[in-house]
């Protein structure tokens, strides 16, 4: 789930919890009506742990690129700075 979730935030750079959960468990009876809080524990919260994501309000919206650049700006050139995140969501995606 955490990777279908990080690969439709990547795609929508933003949604909300509920949507998101609504996207990762569409056409799964067994998952309707159900409390949204472990979908948060499991699958929200690694992703916003390892940065992929930031949870800002209600909002969940895709982070890595602004993380990378906080933590490389200084490092990487401009260009390489651009290619470092669409090569790592290649790989976490």
């Amino acid at each position: 789930p955490a990777k279908k979730a990080a690969w439709w935030l990547h795609e929508k750079r933003e949604a909300t919890a509920n949507e998101l959960y609504s996207f990762v468990y569409a056409g799964q009876s067994e998952y309707v009506g159900r409390a949204i809080s472990p979908f948060a524990m499991n699958v929200i919260r690694p992703l916003e742990d390892a940065w992929i994501i930031i949870v800002d309000g209600k909002r969940l919206r895709w982070n890595l690129s602004e993380k990378l650049e906080a933590e490389l700006g200084e490092v990487l050139t401009k260009e390489d700075l651009e290619k470092v995140p669409k090569y790592l969501a290649s790989l976490l995606i």
